[in-house]
């Protein structure tokens, strides 16, 4: 699918390698909700700039994530010192360390994506505040993505973003859903783009996912999303929802008691 409304973000990066290239390394946070399109924006600013080094890793979503987790797989990828201090029982300070003197080993800046922030377990969001206090005078620039709106009050993310929001070197970019405009664009001939956009809200995945589907299919992957996303709310909550999706729009004052 084509990548709309993006330009913005995608010079913003620019200006943000173009730091870490000069010695004054960044930390972006990039925040959106699920399908806005986050993955795709990194994604596209890597095509562009496939000279430089690229370190990729995930958190994990599973019950029990290996703590950790993306920093073990650029270990892998990078191997060296670096993956043999992931697989010893060492200190994680000295690993910690050591994953910084290796972003400054290449002749170009380093690009570190860590994606579904999210997901993090403690372990992980304890390396972040590590970079996050030392990345200034490094040729590197951390992008750090994840969904902002599957964020409870008492997260430890939410925690961890309001201590290195305050550093020199953290940058916050919140990647909003399409415009109008933007998904009549996308749906051509093909659909009615304002339907499209009531339908999905802008959000870019669910977009593609109804414009290939069948005429009046709900996408099964979109199916899968709402129900893995609704199984975590309380019983009550779940059937509010249900009853809201049946009414379709707001119901009125006395909607709530209808039907006991």
């Amino acid at each position: 699918m084509e990548l709309l409304e993006r330009g913005h973000f995608l010079r913003t990066l620019e200006e943000y390698a173009g730091d870490a290239a000069s010695g004054s390394g960044r930390l972006v946070l990039l925040s959106g909700e699920a399908g806005v399109g986050k993955t795709s924006l990194v994604g596209a600013f890597r095509d562009l700039h496939p000279e430089l080094r690229w370190w990729w890793g995930a958190c994990d979503g599973s019950f029990t994530p290996r703590p950790l987790g993306p920093l073990y797989e650029i270990a892998v990828d990078v191997g060296g010192r670096l993956v043999e201090l992931c697989t010893s029982d060492r200190d994680r300070r000295e690993l910690f360390a050591a994953f910084l003197d290796e972003l400054g080993g290449g002749k170009l800046p380093t690009v570190v994506v860590v994606e579904d922030l999210h997901w993090a377990d403690d372990a992980t969001l304890d390396w972040l505040r590590y970079l996050s206090r030392r990345i200034a005078k490094r040729r590197a620039l951390i992008i750090a993505s994840y969904r902002d709106d599957e964020m409870a009050a008492d997260s430890s993310l939410r925690g961890v973003i309001g201590q290195i929001a305050t550093h020199a070197a953290t940058r916050r970019m919140a990647l909003p859903p399409l415009s109008p405009e933007a998904v009549r664009r996308l749906a051509g001939d093909s659909a009615d783009g304002d339907e499209l956009y009531r339908l999905t809200g802008g959000v870019p995945f669910y977009v593609a996912e109804v414009l290939n589907a069948a005429p009046g299919e709900v996408p099964r992957t979109i199916a899968d999303i709402v129900s893995a996303r609704t199984a975590a709310l309380s019983p009550d909550a779940r059937r509010l929802l249900e009853a809201a999706a049946v009414l379709g729009g707001p119901g009125g004052p006395g909607a709530a008691g209808a039907g006991g």
